[in-house]
């Protein structure tokens, strides 16, 4: 008895915050057998109350909890704590306790955690740049729990009306569980421990184990659905709204303590202007009272020798917290971390002081009452203390460091997961009550295993898989074996689905990493009505606003993400070999029609084929020689331990269209069918990673890939089948309304925009860092060491990147019959020899593309040259690429920005592209409209299906990329070499065109734009041998270029153009020439064109209502544009010369009379005065019309006069400085003169009948 009195006494005082008045009745102790029962006790309403959670507790119960202690045999036998029947009734907080105390303490702690992560951040770079590991190990705590479940209903009754026995009872019962599978978050789980717990490694010779686990989940079912998920996030905007209101909850209770008697309303307005004050917009008004700001440097230079103070071992930790209650976050990191820079130099300083003078100032010095201990091991140096304790006598073993051989395991635990299934549940339809399994995955005998070897702090982790199976919905029955498979293992065997191995520093060999993995092939099946059903389960029947839960879990996100490409990039450096060898066979997606899989299924099969990854000395026995020869050719070509090879090869990567009668499992090992559209490729990518990476002559990484050859066959049969089986495809519909869907793109974008105004803790880092004075100094040495590294041409190269395609050949095949596989060869597209290079280095990446040709063959029909396939499209100079870019990307960051060969452009682009003929075959190209006619034609006569609708998220994604993308400088340098254009059939050729030289630039910067064309020359052949008139358009000058101009745009929404400064560079401009052409206007050519453009029309006409908008649109924009210019006083000056055509109207093809109008030549030019800022002249002269008589040669031997007239004048005026902005024009033409005689108007009636 009077054990158990003290035993009751001890559990009341160390659980006696959890459970209610323990009495020693409930309380059963046997001290032989070591055993302690507690039975039957109540736990507290406010057991949780401490930790701040969103919900309290309503009801605990706990019918017996179990403490085995085997006292006599604690070395032999396990301890033992066993819980049976916890039963615990949660309800959701509705309102938030005001505590000042709290709310100060909890803001405290709040700021300090976001100072510690910062600085923790930079601990980790540190650590890293320095070659630093930590050797500390954490105690491993494991315990036992058996039959632990969870289940979540919705639409319950509540049970807060009943009594605490009533609860209980109820709790205990299973009446409330109409559904026991689909209630079940988790179903009973049981979980089996064998924990081996060794004594310390020196005292078990390092033979046995310190920690030796196993642990077995049984069987683990996760169950969920519409209502659980639905539930969830109300909780989660409960939660969110519950902190918002915790944070202004102390303004509702400063208006109940002023005001007693106002009404709910009133004091609810009182509440939000209060909030608004207090949040908002007093805190600004203080920060710029000089007071304030004199109150705060004073606060900031106190706390900054209190912080030096800390770290010299001088603490007044009151008066610390006391400032960091009332300093910003950013304040003090930046205040610690210049504290921590002196306190540094100090000790830099300081090495060559001895401990012993060292003592005497502590001893002489004036040493704070509050903390007057001398901390003796913190003020010596490793070295001094090993000297102490040798001339003492003294051994400490406190910071020995155990000497562990390299092969020692010290730690060994192995999780294995008999059976992981998760089910998802919802309704078939809407009026159905009960609740079917729409999803299910399982997972059989998976395992995970971990050791660890302390000698270099190394480790192994392993996974493996035996197989994963997921089943989709069935409309008639819930039986397995019924129901469809999704994910399914292609081939059983008896390997395992998946193994993986990751390994540091394996035993007995030289690598860092060893990495092994393979798995096996795997078939996905897309089954329509379960992923409709899935869509519909997940998709919010409402909008719910977590954007508190959202930033908090971007903010985890964006740290998790700088942290992980930070350990990732350094451990990267470090690499001197690898040890890895992955082998993923083929995963097979399957689309049937419909989207149901059955044996009569048409469907599409997509092999994304075989990837093997291979890296290391060891699996990669010699190094290619020509892989890395111009890197090895500058140090060692020979030395290949300077290397880490790594090999990626994906193969057997293919697409099929299959039949109702084919089976893709026996087509996809061939390399060839009519089912394949695209056969097998394989990719080969070659990386060395250079083990130096301080080498500015090397790469750090080289990469060279290669695709042999793409080759697709599209049949118009084919082709057609695969889209209508598209089109059959019943997509997930949207059942949101268009102002609910408007009102989640809004708050996305509100997201988006609180996200960024939330700094992560790498952008806080960078920010301390470079506000720091030491920090700056040695940021201006590093950057004019990078400068003389530059200009030394010593940037260090990244990634030097090759890759090349063979060939891609697109062979297009027409069907002899309607929808038969009996086809015929119809066109051929191919792609020869796609060069890709890139070199990316500090500050810029250098990128080279390539194509060696281009030809389209028309396989119907010959030339008349050894009968060849028809080329409609090729190359004319075949000794050049067709194509080239040449691009030069870097940053305004770079140095040498402002220099060659960057001149402050942050792309700089270069095309080039050869001479291209094009032979426009008619009846070729006939061939080619009626083909996509036909399947178009088709493809319109099939049911559309209903998809989802996305134009908000396309808009908005693309307006954010035009934003982005605009922002940044680029220059694009272009050349064409020119376009041959041959029209005609097998029988005549028709029409020569052909285009020579087009070259120029366009760059756009944040001031303006510019754009710099020239066209050598245009020219128009009749081939007609025997046509009079062959050169129906050409330049009459043919020493000069035909246009050549200059367009400059200023950017009117720019602060820094001066609207005052007269310079050239602060005006918009156009400026050029354009020479005369001679042009031969023949009605059989005009009514050929005509027939031509009307033949092969395909564009659909658009309505008429959407033609006045679009016309509408741009004049709008056009008006837009004029009065942006006017309104910002942006001058546009004009100097150009446009020599408009002489065109000749001949009575026909063979007649030497005609009528020639010469439209003469106008003249822009813009002058500058006091009276107005600017004045552009347009002149409009040389009007000539004349009837004439050619000769042989087509040169005119006679003309008469018909139509002549004096300069057309416009002056258009721009006043800037008046009071107000306006524009004058002035329109001036004196004379008009026509001279007709009775020949002449016989002529020109004559020439109109036959031309109009």
């Amino acid at each position: 008895m009077v054990f158990a009195h003290l035993g009751a006494f001890f559990i009341d005082k160390f659980l006696g915050n959890y459970i209610e008045d323990i009495d020693s009745h409930q309380l059963k102790i046997s001290l032989w057998n070591g055993d302690i029962t507690l039975n039957n006790v109540y736990l507290k309403t406010s057991a949780l109350k401490d930790l701040n959670l969103p919900f309290d507790i309503e009801t605990g119960y706990l019918e017996k909890l179990k403490i085995h202690l085997p006292w006599k045999h604690l070395y032999v036998q396990p301890t033992k704590i066993e819980i049976e029947g916890l039963y615990i009734l949660l309800s959701r907080k509705t309102d938030v306790n005001y505590d000042p105390e709290k709310e100060e303490k909890d803001e405290y702690e709040k700021k300090m955690k976001q100072v510690e992560k910062v600085e923790q951040f930079r601990f980790e770079k540190e650590q890293y740049e320095n070659d630093a590991k930590s050797a500390d190990h954490k105690d491993t705590v494991f315990g036992e729990i058996n039959n632990l479940s969870i289940y979540w209903n919705s639409n319950i009754q509540s049970r807060l009306d009943l009594s605490k026995e009533q609860i209980i009872n109820d709790l205990k019962s299973d009446n409330h569980l109409q559904f026991p599978q689909m209630n079940y978050i988790l179903q009973p789980l049981n979980v089996q421990t064998k924990l081996k717990i060794g004594k310390t490694s020196e005292e078990e010779n390092f033979e046995a184990k310190i920690l030796d686990g196993d642990i077995q989940f049984n069987n683990i079912y996760l169950n969920i659905n519409k209502n659980q998920y639905a539930d969830l996030l109300d909780f989660l905007e409960y939660e969110d709204y519950l902190n918002i209101k915790s944070k202004h909850r102390k303004y509702y209770q400063m208006i109940d303590d002023d005001v007693q008697s106002d009404k709910i309303a009133v004091k609810r307005w009182k509440f939000a202007y209060t909030s608004i004050v207090h949040e908002n917009v007093r805190p600004r008004l203080i920060s710029f009272k000089w007071e304030n700001m004199k109150e705060n440097l004073q606060r900031y230079k106190e706390y900054s020798e209190i912080y030096y103070n800390h770290l010299n071992h001088q603490n007044n930790k009151q008066r610390q917290q006391e400032l960091e209650k009332q300093i910003d976050v950013f304040n003090l990191i930046y205040i610690r971390r210049t504290a921590q820079i002196q306190y540094t130099n100090k000790i830099v300083d300081d090495n060559s002081i001895s401990w012993w003078e060292k003592f005497n100032s502590w001893w002489n010095s004036d040493s704070d009452m509050n903390d007057s201990e001398f901390h003796f091991n913190e003020s010596l140096s490793n070295d001094e203390k090993s000297k102490l304790y040798k001339a003492i006598g003294y051994n400490d073993q406190s910071d020995k460091q155990i000497s562990y051989p390299n092969d020692y395991i010290d730690m060994n635990v192995s999780i294995r997961f008999n059976l992981t299934e998760l089910n998802v549940w919802s309704l078939m339809n809407k009026n159905d009550v009960d609740f079917k399994i729409i999803s299910s995955i399982s997972i059989p005998q998976s395992q995970l295993q971990y050791q660890r070897r302390p000698a270099k702090d190394d480790f192994l982790f392993m996974i493996d898989c035996e197989t994963i199976e997921m089943y989709g919905i069935d409309e008639d029955k819930n039986n397995k074996t019924s129901r469809p498979i999704l994910i399914q293992q292609f081939n059983k065997s008896q390997e395992n689905l998946l193994h993986f191995e990751f390994e540091t520093n394996p035993i007995n060999t030289k690598v860092d990493y060893r990495i092994l993995a393979y798995s096996q092939s795997l078939q996905i099946n897309y089954h329509a009505m379960t992923i409709n059903k899935l869509f519909e389960c997940f998709l919010p029947d409402k909008h719910h606003d977590l954007e508190g839960i959202k930033q908090a879990a971007y903010s985890i996100y964006t740290d998790i993400k700088h942290r992980t490409q930070f350990l990732l990039s350094e451990n990267l450096k470090k690499i001197q070999d690898l040890d890895i060898l992955i082998h993923i066979q083929s995963i097979y997606f399957i689309l049937p029609d419909y989207g149901t899989l059955n044996e009569s299924s048409s469907m599409i099969c997509l092999d994304f084929g075989h990837l093997s990854f291979k890296g290391g000395k060891k699996n990669l026995l010699k190094i290619q020689q020509d892989v890395f020869h111009d890197a090895q050719s500058s140090v060692d070509e020979t030395n290949d331990s300077l290397f880490v090879p790594i090999e990626i090869q994906l193969k057997q990567f293919q697409l099929l269209y299959l039949n109702q009668n084919e089976s893709w499992k026996d087509l996809i090992f061939k390399q060839e069918s009519p089912s394949h559209l695209i056969q097998p490729i394989t990719i080969t990518l070659n990386i060395l990673k250079s083990i130096n990476v301080q080498n500015t002559n090397i790469p750090i990484w080289k990469a060279d890939g290669e695709m042999k050859l793409i080759e697709c066959h599209l049949s118009d049969t084919r082709l057609f089948q695969f889209l209508k089986l598209i089109q059959t495809i019943p997509y997930p519909q949207s059942f949101q309304n268009n102002q609910q869907q408007q009102q989640q793109q809004d708050q996305k974008t509100l997201s988006k925009d609180k996200k960024k105004t939330i700094p992560s803790t790498k952008e806080t880092y960078e920010t301390i860092e470079k506000m720091t004075p030491i920090q700056n100094i040695l940021r201006e040495e590093e950057q004019n060491l990078d400068l003389n590294k530059l200009n030394n041409q010593q940037q260090i190269t990244q990634l030097q990147f090759n890759f090349f395609i063979s060939k891609i050949n697109i062979k297009f095949q027409r069907a002899l019959l309607d929808l038969s596989d009996y086809c015929e060869e119809f066109l051929e597209i191919s792609f020869e020899l796609i060069q890709c290079s890139s070199n990316i280095k500090t500050y810029d990446i250098d990128l080279n593309i390539s194509l060696d040709n281009f030809y389209i063959i028309h396989q119907q029909f010959l030339t008349n040259n050894n009968n060849e396939k028809l080329n409609l499209l090729n190359r004319q100079n075949n000794h050049s690429k067709l194509f080239q870019m040449n691009c030069l990307l870097t940053s305004d960051t770079n140095p040498l920005f402002n220099s060659s060969p960057y001149n402050s452009i942050e792309n700089n682009i270069q095309l080039t592209l050869n001479q291209i003929f094009i032979y426009f075959h008619l009846q070729a190209f006939q061939s080619i409209i009626s083909f996509t006619n036909n399947i178009k034609q088709k493809l319109a006569q099939l049911p559309k299906q209903n998809q989802i609708q996305s134009s908000s998220s396309s808009s908005s994604s693309s307006e954010s990329s035009s934003s982005t993308s605009s922002s940044s400088s680029f220059k694009i340098d272009f050349t064409i070499e020119g376009f041959n254009l041959l029209i005609g059939n097998e029988r005549v050729h028709m029409l020569y065109i052909e285009l020579k030289q087009f070259q120029g630039y366009l760059s756009q910067t944040n001031l303006k734009m510019c754009l710099h064309f020239i066209l050598n020359d245009i020219r128009l052949i009749d081939l007609y041998v025997k046509s009079r008139y062959q050169y129906l358009i050409s330049k009459e000058n043919s020493s000069n270029d035909l246009i050549q101009f200059d367009l400059c745009l200023l950017n009117h929404e720019n602060k820094f153009i001066n609207k005052k400064t007269k310079s050239k560079e602060n005006k918009s401009f156009l400026k050029g020439k354009f020479e005369k052409l001679n042009i031969i206007y023949l009605n059989k050519h005009i009514q050929f064109i005509l027939l031509l453009i009307n033949s092969f029309q395909t564009k659909q006409q658009k309505p008429k209502e959407i033609k006045e908008e679009e016309e509408e649109e741009q004049s709008n924009s056009f008006a837009k544009m004029l009065q942006n210019y006017q309104k910002h006083s942006i001058e546009f000056h004009l100097d150009f010369i446009l020599n408009l055509p002489q065109i000749l109207l001949p009575i026909n093809s063979y007649s030497n009379k005609a009528i020639s109008i010469d439209l003469g030549n106008l003249q822009m030019h813009t002058d500058s005065n006091e009276k107005f800022n600017e004045q552009h002249r347009i002149t409009f002269d040389n009007i000539i019309s004349n009837r004439v008589i050619l000769n042989e040669n087509n040169e005119i031997i006679e003309k008469n006069s018909l139509f002549q007239c004096s300069p057309f004048l416009t002056l258009i005026n721009r006043y800037f400085n008046s009071n107000k902005n306006h524009i004058e024009i002035k329109i001036q033409w004196d004379t008009i003169q026509f001279k007709f005689s009775k020949d002449d108007y016989a002529f020109i009636d004559q020439i109109l009948k036959t031309k109009f």
